[in-house]
């Protein structure tokens, strides 16, 4: 069984071609990758794999694991950050992760660091998806880029609508990519 094979066998909502797409953008990083919604580890042991392929950059997974459940029916706890942890241990990866127990907007509020890679994949409601996305994508390197799971439900695809400053560069599954428009792009599109 191949690695990714492997991390496809647990618990989480991403497709095999997704965990794919983020091992190949998180090899390109060169400075750092902030996840958004860890769950049980899936995208984060994912991003960390691609990483070690890589540069090595860290991760910072962002998960308050607070009790809730989401508008597709999902329901999250706190038990989760055990599997969490497990996973990443048993995956030997938790020296590229750095775990953030808190909610992602009080830590955007004190956040210094470049981003390469931003993945947004926590609480799908419009609201939260939004502040999420105002919240980070001034510390996204002008290369860099957004990632943005489940990008076929209304909350994140309203979201991905109206973020005129960025193009969606490519999808993978429910994954949408995106990167800043350069600014002739940026204004071409506004002329028309």
């Amino acid at each position: 069984m191949t690695y990714l094979e492997q991390i496809n066998k647990i618990d989480g909502y991403l497709l095999f071609e997704e965990i794919e797409e983020l091992v190949r953008l998180a090899k390109e990083a060169k400075d750092c990758i902030v996840e958004i919604g860890s769950y049980k580890g899936k995208s984060t042991i994912a991003l960390a794999y691609g990483s070690q392929m890589g540069e090595g950059v860290p991760i910072y997974a962002i998960d308050p694991h607070d009790s809730y459940i989401d508008i597709g029916g999902g329901t999250f706890k706190p038990s989760d950050s055990i599997e969490f942890l497990r996973n990443i241990i048993n995956y030997n990866c938790a020296c590229f992760i750095n775990i953030i127990n808190l909610p992602s907007n009080i830590v955007a509020k004190v956040w210094y660091k470049i981003i390469d890679l931003l993945f947004i994949d926590g609480d799908h409601t419009y609201n939260v998806v939004k502040n999420d996305f105002e919240n980070w994508r001034q510390h996204v390197k002008n290369d860099g880029c957004i990632v943005m799971h489940d990008s076929n439900w209304p909350g994140p695809a309203r979201v991905i609508e109206e973020a005129e400053e960025w193009n969606v560069i490519k999808k993978v599954g429910t994954l949408s990519i995106l990167r800043k428009k350069s600014k002739e792009c940026y204004y071409a599109d506004n002329q028309m």
